[in-house]
């Protein structure tokens, strides 16, 4: 396990038990990758953030837990917290079907046997790529998904993307979700 994961591991674990709103800050570029909302699992190698965004929860992001720079929990994610309780939004945080968190591989599996539509970024290569859409087939060292654009039409061909470049996947997000109602009939 990485240092710094190791740092941290008490830290996720107490704002998992507590239901702490955080702010995961990631050195991918400044301010667009970070994450916001209630970390809701762990395993040696991943975080699970139900993402909260304005009072709503919209979704899950996945990182690995050595793509992270530190965790911010302070007065303004605290006040942030109780509004979200007064709300009743804390009765609403956490997975409904929890995930094995061994590998991409197994992540990727349960994602599409739940028939989850996602999103995928590899922000660390040197040509970032995102891909949205229909988990189509789960192999050993990677996931191809069919990728879709905002008018919901369908790459003829599915994109292959290498585990070893997958820097956050997110699902049950509210985009797709409704592309996925009104669009993949």
């Amino acid at each position: 396990m990485d240092k710094k994961v190791k740092k941290f591991e008490k830290y996720l674990q107490k704002c998992i038990d507590t239901q702490e709103v955080v702010k995961i800050y990631r050195d991918v570029t400044d301010g667009e990758s970070d994450l916001y909302g209630y970390i809701v699992d762990k395993s040696d190698d991943f975080l699970v953030i139900h993402n909260e965004n304005e009072f709503l929860l919209d979704g899950y992001t996945i990182i690995r837990k050595d793509q992270f720079d530190y965790i911010r929990c302070d007065e303004y994610d605290e006040t942030i917290r109780i509004i979200n309780e007064g709300e009743g939004l804390n009765k609403k945080v956490g997975l409904k079907k929890p995930l094995k968190l061994n590998s991409w591989k197994s992540i990727f599996k349960q994602l599409k046997k739940n028939d989850y539509h996602v999103t995928v970024e590899c922000e660390y290569m040197k040509n970032p790529t995102f891909t949205i859409g229909p988990i189509i087939k789960v192999g050993d060292r990677s996931v191809e998904i069919t990728y879709f654009d905002a008018t919901g039409k369908l790459d003829k061909k599915p994109t292959k993307i290498k585990y070893k470049d997958i820097s956050q996947v997110r699902f049950a997000t509210r985009y797709t979700k409704v592309f996925k109602k009104y669009v993949f009939k």
